[in-house]
């Protein structure tokens, strides 16, 4: 509310410089404070004011922005013709600007405005959603590759740092421990006189510790790989989906992935060595194992046995090991882990029920699965091609 009176009382002055610029800013940040005060109406009207003044700006950025916001709320009112322009309008920009994250937040909406009147077109943007999650994680691999590398490529002296500060983070975390226990042990003590007040820091702790790894999470997201070119990536890029496509079929032996990408085994293991500085069996490791993770987690329908054999394993034992080791968790609570968090988006979406939601999942089951092998193979194709 605060946020929402001083954002009202600065654009009369902004209006009264004629700055155009600052206010379409000005109404972008009002209409973000409306929203977060479920004022719906109001920030229509004020996004509504924005985007053309954002354009004549050429602040085109934030004027994308505002483009999701409004199909957001135009598709919350069920206007969805109206929505999908904004989106459609919102995706085009991103895409050419190379921002995923923003033009992911588009595609999602045009799948969920389209997908009843013209599902053939929602199908293209859930495709392309697709894409772009595997891409953003794709990234995020890569940039945690390359910060790993950066640690353990370093001369003696700083290997030494390093191992100095591992003693001084063990002992502090020790003396966190053993703070903590003390206070454990006074908490014990004086519970009959201060329970409410320990569970509501213990809610606050938690919330912390939840709002630390999100923030973690987005940070991780948000690194960009700098240090490779348009070619390298452009070449990461192919080789990933010859991956995907090979091991599809059950393979993922270096030779058969190099013919496919009309190489010898020598040249892509120079290419990759070059580029990341990787084998080509590490890196056909890490792209079958981020295939996993994204099938374990995306697509809960899929059981242990069809993941491992989408990743080119043909025994379960072979892909749990695999897995285990890469990730140190096993695929099976990996797929319980993906279907808790799926369940408690669903009831955060629909806190009224979602049987109907459930009644499409029954449907999907009893499809014949000649007709889902069919469509997996179709898929396959237009990747081959």
């Amino acid at each position: 509310m605060l946020r929402t009176h001083a954002t009202k009382a600065i654009i009369p002055a902004v209006l009264s410089q004629g700055d155009s610029a600052k206010i379409g800013v000005c109404l972008s940040l009002l209409a973000n404070a409306q929203l977060e005060l479920s004022l719906i109406h109001e920030a229509q009207r004020s996004l509504t004011e924005a985007i053309p003044l954002l354009q004549q700006s050429k602040n085109y950025v934030t004027w994308g922005k505002c483009l999701n916001q409004l199909g957001d709320i135009f598709a919350n009112k069920g206007r969805n013709d109206k929505a999908a322009s904004y989106y459609y309008e919102a995706a085009m920009f991103f895409m050419k600007e190379g921002d995923m994250y923003n033009e992911l937040h588009a595609r999602e909406g045009l799948y969920r405005v389209m997908k009843a009147s013209s599902p053939s077109e929602a199908m293209l943007h859930l495709e392309r959603v697709r894409l772009l999650k595997d891409s953003i994680y794709e990234r995020e691999s890569t940039a945690a590759f390359a910060k790993y590398n950066a640690l353990y490529n370093n001369d003696k002296l700083q290997e030494e740092n390093e191992r100095i500060e591992q003693r001084n983070r063990t002992f502090q975390a020790a003396l966190v421990v053993s703070f903590a226990l003390l206070l454990v042990v006074l908490a014990l003590v004086a519970l009959h006189t201060h329970r409410r007040h320990i569970l509501k820091e213990e809610e606050y702790e938690r919330n912390i510790s939840l709002l630390e790894k999100k923030c973690t999470r987005l940070q991780t997201i948000m690194e960009e790989d700098a240090h490779l070119s348009d070619e390298d990536k452009e070449f990461l890029s192919q080789l990933s989906g010859v991956i995907y496509v090979v091991t599809e079929k059950g393979k993922s032996d270096t030779h058969t992935i190099a013919q496919q990408m009309g190489m010898n085994v020598s040249t892509l293991r120079q290419r990759l060595s070059e580029s990341i500085s990787v084998t080509p069996k590490n890196y056909i490791m890490r792209m079958r194992m981020q295939k996993a993770k994204y099938l374990l987690y995306y697509c809960p329908d899929l059981n242990i046995a069809e993941v491992a054999y989408k990743c080119g394993y043909s025994h379960v034992p072979s892909f749990t090991r695999a897995y285990t080791n890469f990730y140190g968790t096993t695929p099976t609570e990996e797929k319980n882990e993906s279907l808790k968090e799926l369940k408690k988006e669903r009831e955060e979406a629909f806190p009224n029920g979602f049987s109907f939601l459930q009644t499409r999942e029954s449907a999907l089951q009893k499809e014949p699965e000649e007709k889902i092998r069919n469509v997996e193979n179709k898929k396959i194709r237009d990747v081959e091609n």
